[in-house]
C-alpha cells in the first residue's frame, strides 16, 4: 500500500476498515460508519461485502495488515473526507452554498440522514438568497418544503424566472406546473375583478388602478394591495379572493407581521 497516501486526519489508528478513494486511503470504524448511513450499515452486515458500482472489495496483498479495504468507486477524496468530517465527534463540516449541492448527492447515495436533514435546514434557512438553485435541488432530492418555499418566490416573478437559463435545469412538467399556476392568478385575477365591482363600487375603483398595470402585478402585491383597501373584510370577501385566487401563504421564514402572500405548488 506503500504507493498510498494516509489521509491527514482520518486516518484513525484503532479503525478497522480502510476506504480507499483513488489515491487516498481513510482508515476509519465500521460502527461509526453503520451509525450514520444505512448504506454501510447493510453493506457491513454481510461477512463478505460483494462488489457493486460503488463499492468495490480489495484484498490486501500487502499483507501488512488483515484490515479489509473497501474502494470507493467514481468519488473524490474531499467528497468522501466532507462525508468523515460530517459523521465523526471530532471534526466538524458547515453546509454553505459550496457544498450542499454535493453534500446532497453523497447523503442520497450513502443514505445519510442527517446530513440530508443539515443541508435541508441550511435550504430553508438560505433559499431566498438563490431561489431557482433552492428549487432545482428541491426537486431533485425530494425536499417538499423547500420546493414549496421557493415555488413562491418563483411563481410571484415567474417571468424573471422563465428567462434564467437554469430555469431549463427543472423537469419540463415542473416548469409547465410553475407556469400554469401563474397563467391562472391572471385568469382568475379578471374574474375576481368583475366580482369585486358589481359588490364595492366605491372601493373598487382605486384596487383596480393599482393592479390595473402593465405587466401584470406579482401575485404577492395584489393580495396586499386587496388586503389593504379591506382593513375589515367581511367572511364573503375572504371567501371570494380564496375562491377566483386560491390559497396564499407567507414565506416559512417571514416575519409573523408580513403582508406579503403568495400562491405555491407542492412536491407531488
Amino acid at each position: 500500500m506503500d504507493k498510498y497516501i494516509k489521509h491527514t486526519f482520518h486516518y484513525y489508528t484503532d479503525g478497522d476498515i480502510i476506504l480507499q478513494v483513488k489515491v487516498t486511503n481513510f482508515l476509519v470504524h465500521k460502527t461509526i460508519l453503520s451509525l450514520a448511513s444505512e448504506f454501510f450499515k447493510d453493506l457491513f452486515a454481510y461477512a463478505t461485502p460483494s462488489s457493486d458500482k460503488i463499492i468495490k472489495v480489495i484484498e490486501d496483498s500487502s499483507k501488512e495488515s488483515s484490515i479489509p479495504i473497501l474502494e470507493i468507486i467514481d468519488e473524490e477524496p474531499d467528497s468522501i473526507e466532507n462525508i468523515l468530517s460530517f459523521i465523526y465527534p471530532n471534526t466538524i463540516l458547515y453546509v454553505d452554498w459550496n457544498n450542499v449541492d454535493n453534500l446532497l448527492r453523497l447523503s442520497d447515495k450513502f443514505i445519510i440522514r442527517k446530513l440530508l436533514n443539515s443541508c435541508e435546514v441550511f435550504l430553508q434557512e438560505h433559499f431566498t438568497e438563490k431561489v431557482l438553485g433552492s428549487f432545482i435541488l428541491a426537486e431533485k432530492y425530494l425536499l417538499p418544503t423547500i420546493f414549496k418555499e421557493s415555488s413562491k418566490l418563483i411563481i410571484d416573478d415567474i417571468i424573471e424566472y422563465e428567462c434564467d437559463e437554469d430555469f431549463k435545469l427543472i423537469l419540463k412538467r415542473t416548469q409547465e406546473r410553475l407556469v400554469h399556476s401563474h397563467h391562472i392568478y391572471y385568469l382568475e385575477l379578471v374574474k375576481f375583478n368583475k366580482h369585486a365591482r358589481c359588490d364595492w363600487n366605491d372601493l373598487h375603483a382605486d384596487f383596480a388602478n393599482k393592479i390595473r398595470t402593465f405587466p401584470i402585478p406579482k401575485p404577492s402585491f395584489t393580495r396586499k394591495k386587496a388586503f389593504e383597501l379591506y382593513k375589515l373584510p367581511n367572511r364573503e370577501y375572504i371567501k371570494n379572493f380564496k375562491q377566483y385566487l386560491g390559497s396564499f401563504e407567507k414565506l416559512i421564514n417571514a416575519p409573523a407581521n408580513t403582508d406579503y402572500y403568495y400562491p405555491f405548488i407542492e412536491l407531488v
